[in-house]
């Protein structure tokens, strides 16, 4: 059996509480994290690690992935998550359709959160997702959300 990623090595910090939800289809939401961890392995140098970090406030869930790439080859994240930006500048030769980071926000938004791409540095780029939780009112328990 052949490992999905290799060897990338990927650290995670999770500062959220277990019993804290999303509201959402599981399955579209796994499958934007997905993406965001398999851009980061084809677009990253190959060298150092693969952050993942999800902390709360009162009303969001926040989910950063943070990978090392080429310094000076990525000038701007403006438009990394279009549709047409098929293929960066680390993708050659790696197999898939480059459509995967496209979906990213239209998931996000399908549950009322948002996406963004910024530089860190000349070579560190982070992708963060942030998604309302979901609250239960403990006079009655019903489920409700902010939106």
């Amino acid at each position: 059996m052949t490992k999905l990623w290799g060897d990338s090595r990927f650290v995670f910090s999770v500062d959220v509480s277990p019993d804290i939800r999303v509201l959402g289809d599981r399955n579209l939401l796994e499958t934007a994290l997905f993406n965001l961890l398999d851009n980061a392995v084809k677009s990253g140098t190959g060298e150092g690690e693969i952050l993942l970090e999800a902390m709360m406030d009162d009303k969001v869930v926040q989910i950063d992935v943070i990978n090392s790439i080429v310094p000076d080859r990525l000038q701007s994240t403006h438009g990394l998550l279009d549709r047409n930006a098929l293929g960066g500048g680390n993708s050659r030769g790696i197999h898939g359709t480059g459509i995967g980071l496209h979906l990213v926000p239209q998931i996000v938004t399908r549950h009322h959160g948002d996406v963004s791409m910024v530089i860190l540095k000349p070579d560190r780029v982070r992708a963060r997702v942030r998604l309302p939780l979901l609250l239960i009112d403990s006079r009655n328990t019903s489920l409700f959300r902010e939106v």
